[in-house]
């Protein structure tokens, strides 16, 4: 059993596997937990016969494990964004995307084209809460399998949404049309008494948040369209 902090937020761990605790070493922490997660044998038993593909027990607990996580920090006006997380010259830039489109691809040119001014906050699935009247991203442990990622957070300036075409472009969308690509891209609530709250959470952020559509290539040049759209040159 251990405690890790996560977008600010300390929960602890009921770990049958010590896998659990080495992916989240660099989270951890001695502060008391908010909450505890627990995940049992045969909710690993159902997943890895569901999941469509071989994995271990520990592997299926780290991803179970998560989840609850999240589940319970809606609760705490924490949610999560199933995204790669950027920090450009300080400003959070959150791109989501469908499988297979390239988001992983897409950073990873933000970095080779602009160098240090790019830091990759989370790779995959990081977390989001309010400071103020910004909303910061956060790094975890579950950052893909790439592991892109870090124990940092950043104000998110920008969500920008993924697709795939032969010519780059980018425009700006409303938060209504956002919302439905958004949805699902999180974790839920666990009570469903929670769901409006965690809705208008969501609602807010998108709101307070610059939000765009770009369709994109493997090529350098569709990190450049988008970056020189949503900063300048």
């Amino acid at each position: 059993m251990f405690t890790v902090k996560l977008a600010g937020m300390c929960v602890e761990f009921d770990n049958r596997y010590g896998h659990l605790y080495e992916y989240c070493r660099d989270w951890l922490t001695r502060e008391a937990p908010l909450f505890r997660v627990k995940v049992y044998p045969d909710e690993t038993e159902t997943y890895m016969k569901n999941c469509g593909m071989p994995v271990s027990e520990a592997v299926a607990e780290r991803i179970l494990a998560y989840r609850k996580a999240c589940a319970g920090l809606t609760e705490y006006g924490v949610f999560l964004l199933h995204g790669a997380l950027i920090s450009y010259r300080g400003q959070g830039v959150l791109f989501i995307a469908g499988r297979g489109v390239g988001k992983t691809t897409h950073i990873r040119l933000w970095k080779e084209c602009f160098g240090n001014e790019v830091l990759f906050i989370n790779g995959d699935k990081p977390l989001v809460k309010k400071l103020g009247d910004k909303y910061v991203g956060y790094g975890t442990p579950w950052r893909g399998k790439e592991g892109l990622g870090d124990n940092l957070c950043a104000p998110i300036d920008s969500v920008c949404f993924l697709d795939r075409a032969e010519k780059a472009s980018v425009c700006k969308i409303s938060a209504k049309d956002a919302a439905s690509l958004v949805s699902k891209q999180t974790v839920y609530p666990a009570r469903t008494e929670q769901y409006d709250i965690f809705s208008e959470n969501i609602a807010d952020f998108l709101k307070s948040t610059r939000l765009f559509y770009a369709r994109v290539n493997m090529n350098v040049n569709s990190a450049i369209s988008v970056r020189d759209y949503l900063f300048g040159k």
